[in-house]
């Protein structure tokens, strides 16, 4: 009776100790497992950042739950026969954004800005015609790394250099058509702060 007990305690024990171990590699510190180790991205963010590796500034884009909670509102209120451009348009008003596009983002090759502050761009690309998902990604990545690849990291004006410092969001959701078919949408925001120093 004692050697069952005895038993008993010892595969408890075991079992709480293995519950803790467990426990420890998913400590929900936003992407990273305890031992502080990065995670590798996936999905429409590893695609993203993967397709600007040629261009000559990369935005580090991250996943935006937020962001993806605004487009899929945006896509309802806009519905389904809107374009890109249509249901950026709402994702800026939902997101009290003022959005000129990727061409009017600071720190583009057409778009020194000479002052000091942060520009943000929205912009939504539409994948249909009943494509997988992995294509519907790829295809919205390379649209993107390509409007994106005029980006300059600074502006020399005089003594006076203007850095350009990007973040990028990302989200994407899939929709099914009354036909039977998927629609994607891709929302990109890039966000460009702007600072000035004297040149070396």
């Amino acid at each position: 009776m004692k050697l069952n007990k005895v038993l008993a305690l010892a595969l408890s024990g075991v079992m709480a100790v293995s519950m803790l171990a467990g426990c420890s590699n998913n400590s929900g510190n936003g992407g990273q497992n305890g031992e502080g180790e990065q995670v590798p991205a996936t999905g429409i963010v590893a695609v993203t950042n993967e397709e600007q590796k040629d261009n000559k500034v990369n935005v580090p884009f991250e996943y935006s739950t937020e962001l993806e909670d605004d487009l899929t509102l945006a896509v309802q209120v806009k519905g389904q026969a809107a374009t890109g451009d249509d249901i950026a348009a709402q994702l800026s008003t939902i997101m009290n954004v003022t959005n000129n596009g990727f061409s009017g983002l600071s720190g583009t090759s057409s778009n020194h800005a000479t002052w000091v502050g942060t520009t943000t761009a929205i912009r939504v690309v539409k994948v249909d015609g009943n494509v997988i998902e992995s294509v519907a990604m790829k295809n919205a990545a390379k649209n993107v790394s390509a409007d994106l690849k005029n980006l300059i990291a600074e502006y020399k004006v005089g003594d006076i250099v203007y850095k350009y410092g990007f973040d990028g969001d990302v989200a994407m959701i899939s929709v099914d058509t009354v036909d039977g078919g998927v629609l994607y949408y891709v929302a990109y925001v890039v966000t460009c702060n702007t600072t000035k120093a004297l040149a070396n």
